[in-house]
């Protein structure tokens, strides 16, 4: 039996005007932030330094993502003056975080 192709659909509606308008903006943070980003087989490694308001701002961006787009993967990773993030998923998935980040 043939297993089912996981959906990869955004809910663009799970985010408020006000959380969009945040959203946004904690990701233009992580752009202008980072230092490398890293292709995986199923999504991006994305390194960046370390500091606290950027460590703020990748969880609450994740948190905003994870709403709209539930079939991420996520993984952070914080060591010394080093925080790495991915994110991977499903076949499809890798075109969305290509458009997310203007890779």
């Amino acid at each position: 039996m043939a297993q089912a192709k996981e959906s990869v659909s955004c809910n663009l509606e799970a985010m408020t005007p006000e959380e969009r308008e945040r959203y946004n903006e904690v990701k233009g943070k992580i752009n202008a932030s980072k230092n490398h980003v890293s292709e995986l087989p199923n999504g991006y490694l994305f390194t960046l330094k370390a500091e606290k308001d950027m460590i703020q701002n990748v969880g609450e961006f994740l948190s905003y993502e994870k709403s709209c787009c539930p079939f991420f993967e996520f993984a952070v990773n914080i060591r010394e003056e080093t925080l790495t993030f991915s994110i991977t998923g499903p076949e499809d998935a890798k075109e969305i975080i290509k458009g997310v980040f203007s890779l």
